[in-house]
């Protein structure tokens, strides 16, 4: 192997390295909101339920 082989082996290593730190910071990053989303789609499904028990039109203000 020659020293370019082996600097361009390096980089491709390196270049790995790195993604995996970018999607561990991504994922860092997006499990809140991907939290949130959801905690805001229960609020919304029980306060559907609630409503839905008033009627049509109370279903139609709210969604």
């Amino acid at each position: 192997m020659t020293l370019t082989d082996q600097k361009s082996s390096d980089k491709q290593n390196g270049a790995a390295g790195d993604m995996t730190v970018i999607r561990r910071d991504i994922l860092r990053l997006a499990w809140p909101v991907t939290v949130e989303n959801i905690l805001q789609m229960t609020v919304g499904l029980v306060a559907m339920a609630m409503v839905g028990r008033l009627g049509a039109t109370s279903i139609a203000a709210v969604g």
